[in-house]
């Protein structure tokens, strides 16, 4: 290569342009597959094909226990026959906890195996939040299932059994569809399961979760026509979150499982937007590849032995997965530092390395990456005040936004080292950070640890290249192009999770990933003294600007419209006691929707009166018109007294179906024995209270045996998930939606669209 190629900048061009398209490639490879049509091979699963069960059940919200999640019910069955696949519905009433009882519902089908040596199941849950019709979360994944049914009737049998769990309240606090599924006798032979889920709704599906001993699992994965993206950083951070779904329940009991999401487009999840329009057909489509791939792998071999030793898996290109024993980890990543420790070695004695010129390269890039965090992080707060929530509409632009302009301050502050450290010993300095990290993860975060090992390992090949062929002016052309492509597997393996970790975590934590997306490109610094001074500072005064008008546009369009609405909160109390009834509202200003329910003069106040809970907090409350509904029926069925006790009998239901129901034993009387719907519960001396949640919209009998000769006066409170229908009063314009359940302030005791109401009745 001529002097010119390297002094007019074209060597630096071309070796960027040659990185940042790899890792384009490698993040678009990474996205979920492309959607089959409808008149794909009858064998094949066909989102197109799919999404016609979303636009037939995504029709309004549907919680558990309402009218229209009974049509959700209705629907799968119906389908169910269709397919002329066996299937079982089963809704009983369970206890939960001490106090609580609740009913819970599922639809398994099943498809039986020539000759089984187990089964494997598929599970994922139909019923919405109060709050959107849940196309995505989570009719996307019983639609994958309709769709795989279909395509399995129409393919060669397997030899297991397949076993397919329509999973009903899930997005509540019960037990739900899983609570039916492993109390059926069809659960005693499930080997594996895969649970399917969305946070969102686009992007590819992510295996995000599994059980202990997945390594027969994971390979049983890469194997298969799933096209997986999956890496085992994410089991290693998701078990110590907070977080669960069905699939926890399933863990918890044992069973080696999958847990896959897609979850981009976070704005969608649960509201009023999470319909079949915006349910991503790719994304549909990698659902299918999981649920059909997998029962056709897992549906062939042998599931007498689902276990093995944990799994190190990532994905290098797409699909294609690595896999080996999480054992193997420790001592990789000490090799891995060990020929790091030698390189070094070997650069110092030959003095093509000096201590203090390493450590230019982790100076400049922690305060790079320092400055850019605090230059990004006003942003991300002033977004943040301005919208909160509704921040995540413009979420993939402020990330990128801020990701341009730390790499416009990254490219300034590098100018620096210019003509001061040799590029070698940039890159040494820099690959101590990598090994730091790599001891870091492999302590806390072991299954993650591959993200460190393995570009440490490939650029310290490439620093190699660099003291072998570094004199007194320094490396050739040709070692620093040959460096650059040993930097190559780290960009190609860490490029797409570094995106995926964009909006995982939101645009709001961007500016804390800085830190990784800096460290991986600081593997380069060698590379960036090829950048003449002078277009040096030309590039990374141009990624501030744009990414300052990025941001700019990003934060300017993101006005109130259909596509972007507004949340607000509106609940509706009654007392029908004293007769009084409120507008509630968690709100801290009104807007013009709110202000037809709250006159400007309204104060806030608790609402423990109410709900019984007294959170510290307060609400607007105004006085309501009387309701269009009448109160908790509770009524008594019988009455005497037998053996010293007395028998009490009461029938309970609801006239607006209300899907949860306290009944609060408030005389100072004994409760010996009690019997809620044929579920024993406990009894108590003082205090006694039963809570019934989706309990059937006929009613049911209570049956207590109770101290005689004292009254029993019980408080009922109601609570249903939609507002009155009040004919004054106008609905949420197209730009609103109501509030949701993933707001910042999760512990409000008062919902948005939540009907309250209370009544006292004596026996």
């Amino acid at each position: 290569m001529t002097d010119t190629f390297r002094e007019n900048g074209r060597l630096a061009a071309f070796l960027f342009c040659v990185l940042f398209l790899a890792g384009a490639f490698a993040w678009w490879m990474s996205l979920a597959p492309v959607p089959l049509p409808v008149d794909a091979p009858l064998d094949r699963f066909s989102a197109c094909r799919a999404i016609e069960h979303i636009k037939k059940t995504a029709l309004e919200a549907h919680p558990g226990g309402s009218a229209a999640n009974e049509k959700v019910y209705a629907y799968f069955e119906d389908q169910l026959k269709l397919l002329g696949v066996e299937y079982d519905m089963e809704r009983p009433i369970m206890r939960r906890g001490r106090q609580t009882v609740e009913r819970n519902g599922a639809i398994l089908a099943r498809i039986p195996g020539t000759a089984s040596t187990g089964a494997f199941a598929v599970d994922a849950h139909f019923d919405s939040t109060p709050y959107g019709p849940g196309a995505a979360d989570d009719l996307s994944g019983c639609a994958a299932m309709l769709e795989t049914i279909r395509a399995l009737k129409a393919g060669a049998p397997l030899r297991n059994d397949i076993i397919f769990c329509f999973s009903d309240r899930e997005e509540s606090a019960g037990k739900g569809g899983p609570s039916v599924f492993t109390n059926h006798e069809w659960f005693e032979s499930v080997r594996a399961l895969l649970g399917l889920e969305t946070r969102g709704n686009s992007g590819p599906a992510l295996m995000f979760e599994t059980g202990d001993e997945n390594g027969f699992l994971i390979r049983q994965m890469a194997q298969s026509d799933a096209r997986p993206r999956a890496t085992s950083i994410m089991f290693e951070v998701y078990r110590r979150m907070p977080f669960g779904s069905d699939f926890s329940r399933y863990k918890r009991k044992g069973v080696p499982g999958l847990n896959v999401a897609y979850i981009d487009d976070f704005c969608y999840y649960h509201t009023k937007l999470d319909n079949p329009e915006h349910v991503s057909l790719a994304s549909l489509q990698h659902h299918g590849q999981y649920t059909l791939g997998l029962a056709r792998q897992l549906g062939n071999v042998s599931l007498e032995e689902t276990k093995a030793p944990n799994a190190t898996y990532f994905n290098v290109l797409g699909s294609w997965m690595v896999v080996y024993p999480l054992s193997w980890g420790g001592p990789m990543a000490v090799a891995a530092a060990l020929f790091m420790v030698f390189v070094l070695a070997y650069g110092l004695a030959r003095k093509r390395l000096s201590v203090w010129g390493m450590l230019a390269g982790p100076g400049v890039y922690l305060l790079s990456s320092l400055v850019a965090f605090l230059a990004t992080a006003p942003l991300g707060y002033l977004t943040f005040v301005q919208f909160r929530e509704h921040a995540l509409y413009r979420n993939n632009s402020l990330s990128l936004s801020f990701v341009l302009i730390g790499l416009g301050i990254f490219v300034l502050m590098t100018q620096r080292l210019r003509n001061r450290i040799r590029p070698q010993n940039l890159l040494a300095g820099m690959l101590v950070l990598w090994a730091l990290l790599l001891a870091g993860l492999q302590v806390m975060f072991p299954g993650g640890a591959y993200a460190a090992l393995w570009p440490l390992f490939f650029s310290t090949i490439g620093l190699i290249i660099l003291l072998l062929s570094s004199d007194a002016a320094g490396p050739t052309d040709r070692a620093l192009s040959l460096a650059a492509l040993c930097a190559l597997p780290g960009v190609v393996l860490l490029a797409p999770s570094l995106v995926a970790f964009s909006y995982t975590l939101t645009a709001l934590a961007t500016p804390a990933l800085l830190f990784l997306i800096l460290l991986l490109l600081s593997l380069l610094l060698p590379q960036m003294m090829l950048i003449p001074l002078r277009r040096q500072k030309r590039i990374g005064l141009a990624l501030l600007v744009l990414g300052g008008l990025l941001y700019g546009y990003a934060f300017l369009s993101n006005t109130p419209s259909p596509e972007r609405p507004r949340q607000n909160a509106l609940a509706y109390a009654v007392n029908f006691d004293s007769g009084e009834a409120w507008w509630l509202s968690s709100d801290l200003k009104i807007d013009a929707w709110t202000r037809l329910f709250f006159p400007a003069d309204t104060r806030r106040a608790s609402v423990a009166d109410i709900t019984g809970t007294e959170d510290k907090r307060t609400y607007l409350r105004a006085q309501a018109p009387a309701p269009p509904f009448g109160k908790t029926v509770l009524e008594k069925r019988s009455d005497g007294v037998a053996d010293g006790h007395r028998k009490l009998t009461l029938f309970v239901s609801s006239p607006r179906a209300a899907q949860l129901i306290d009944l609060i034993l408030q005389s100072p009387v004994e409760v010996f024995s009690a019997k809620v719907f044929g579920v024993e519960l406990d009894g108590g001396s003082k205090d006694w209270q039963v809570s019934l949640d989706t309990m059937p919209a006929e009613g049911g009998e209570i049956e207590l045996e109770l101290a005689p000769n004292v009254p029993a006066r019980f408080l009922v409170r109601e609570v249903s998930f939609s507002l009155p229908a009040f004919t004054d009063f106008p609905p949420r314009p197209d730009w609103m939606m109501t509030e949701t359940n993933r707001a910042l302030d999760r512990h409000k005791s008062v919902g948005s669209n939540h009907t309250y109401s209370s009544a006292t009745f004596e026996f």
